[in-house]
This record gives C-alpha cells, structure tokens and sequence, in this order.
C-alpha cells in the first residue's frame, strides 16, 4: 500500500521560486561563460546548480509512506528507509512546533518501542486516516480508533 506526503503549499511554492531564479543564474552564468569569455569552471557551475534544483524538486514531490508487508518504508526522492512495523509504539496527530523535521504544522508523530533505535519520527501523509489504517492492518499488535494507533500493552 503506497500514501502520498502531502505537499506543503509554502515549499511548492518557495520550490517554483527556486526553479526560476536556479534557471535564470544558470543562463545568465553561461552566457557570461561563452559570450564573455567567463572562466571555465562556470560550465560545471552550470549545470550544479541545475543538478540541485532537480534533486530538490526530486525529494518535495516524490514523496510517499509505503507498507510492505511487515516494513513501513519512507520514500523521500532516492532516499528510501525501511522501518520495522513491529517497532512502532503509537502514531498520534500532533501540532508540533516549525523546529520539528516535517514542515506541517498538523502532522502525525510516531513513537518506537522502547528497544528500538529511534525515537520519533514526523510524518505528513495526505490521507491520514488510510495511512493509519493500513499500519493497524499490517500489524494486529496495533489498534486503530479513529484518531491514533497504538500497540497493546
């Protein structure tokens, strides 16, 4: 089962603006590069900057929460990260504040068990409730009641 990462209006849109200005000093910096016999290194620069852009925009839109049989798998861009779905203690909405790694401001928060590795993690699908749902059915140590998950004592 795949859910999307809702995308955050603001990041869109600060990501539209980046594409303009990384498109526009990327020609203005080849055109000083052939045209006026800027210096060489610019054609590297070039197409660095072009590069950034791409896996920017990259990890913004392609973004999905994907369960896979008894794994819960985060897929940012090329990142991809595998969680046990036995190591999850509770997922619970949450208003956490802007310093928390999920830029939404009404995201789901998950807790690990005690023994696992992490401690928290932030996410922000954009069908929570199906999301919730679908942990709850890959694991029957977890229980859904409408608004969290979470496992049983």
């Amino acid at each position: 089962m795949t859910f999307r990462a809702r995308r955050e209006p603001i990041l869109v849109g600060v990501l539209v603006v980046d594409g303009i200005v990384t498109l526009g000093v990327a020609a203005w910096l080849l055109y000083w590069a052939i045209a006026l016999h800027g210096s060489p290194i610019l054609y590297g620069v070039v197409p660095s900057l072009i590069l950034s852009f791409v896996f920017a925009a990259w990890m913004l839109l392609r973004s999905t929460y994907e369960i896979e049989g008894s794994d819960f798998v985060i897929v940012q861009g090329p990142s991809r990260r595998t969680i046990p779905i036995a190591t999850i203690a509770e997922v619970f909405p949450t208003q956490a504040g802007l310093g928390t790694p999920a830029w939404a401001r009404n995201k789901l928060q998950v807790l690990f068990v005690p023994s696992a590795k992490q401690r928290t993690l932030f996410l922000d699908p954009e069908d929570r409730e199906a999301l919730l749902r679908g942990l709850a059915e890959a694991d029957p140590g977890l229980a859904f009641d409408g608004q969290r998950v979470t496992r049983a004592a």
